[in-house]
């Protein structure tokens, strides 16, 4: 059966690739929002991986963290925002739950781009850093890889990690603003750089940063984008052959 891609562009079919040879590692998915569908890190979890997924919305929406805990419960579910320091933070929802934020300015582009957009009112969350997570979540072991999707808060997320101490084989970091695209990575890509970390690819929605010795051993991982030879699946097209498949089934079962 060809792999199910559960991200929204085929994240997960590189992170397949990259990984290929790793049954059972790790990861820490900072925005991670949905336990399934455009989930980046669901494809690992059903090959046998785990870790940590932080979202401060899930300290609103406890049927989503039921959701988590049905279908993953390997995972651990930090309810905290992510940030470059221990403390407070705003956290504001919108009514598309994928781009709530703690960046205001974030929200009001959104609201101002799209008339459809609203967002509540500030609420506040507690904020914990990468390295807090690494300690107590990951019993002080960096995990092999590290999502962060988190809407103009990614630099401050980065901010939280001392990469001299902590060394994920991977970042994978939204670089582009959800509503124009515009880039917003050159404000932040410079600290994992100094840290001795490559960006080894673009897909658009966001940039891929591998840590240099993992990245002599990639193997042509990065060379092209998802393909027919990667033999797989997208969720929807899934979603849709299984409900053919069912009312095949039922139409055949009334006709008997």
């Amino acid at each position: 059966m060809p792999m199910i891609s559960y991200s929204t562009n085929f994240e997960d079919v590189m992170l397949n690739r990259v990984f290929r040879d790793v049954a059972d590692g790790t990861y820490i998915d900072v925005g991670a929002f949905k336990a399934e569908q455009d989930s980046n890190t669901y494809a690992l979890y059903a090959r046998g991986w785990s870790g940590i997924v932080c979202d401060p919305i899930f300290a609103f929406e406890s049927a989503w963290v039921r959701q988590w805990r049905m279908l993953r419960p390997r995972d651990k579910v930090v309810r905290d925002a992510i940030g470059a320091e221990v403390g407070q933070t705003t956290f504001y929802m919108c009514n598309f739950r994928g781009l709530s934020t703690c960046n205001r300015a974030i929200v009001d582009r959104h609201v101002a781009a799209h008339s459809s957009n609203t967002v509540t009112g500030g609420s506040p969350v507690s904020m914990v850093t990468l390295d807090r997570v690494i300690e107590r979540a990951c019993d002080g072991k960096a995990p092999d890889l590290v999502c962060i999707d988190v809407e103009g808060g990614e630099g401050d997320v980065l901010k939280g990690i001392d990469l001299a101490k902590h060394r994920p084989k991977l970042f994978v970091i939204e670089a582009y603003n959800s509503g124009d695209l515009t880039p917003h990575y050159h404000d932040w890509e410079q600290l994992l750089f100094d840290q001795g970390y490559v960006c080894a690819w673009d897909d658009r929605v966001n940039r891929w940063y591998v840590e240099a010795a993992f990245a002599r051993n990639l193997n042509g991982a990065f060379d092209f984008p998802p393909n027919v030879t990667d033999d797989f699946l997208p969720f929807k097209q899934y979603e849709l052959q299984r409900r053919l498949e069912d009312y095949e089934a039922n139409r055949a079962t009334l006709a008997s």
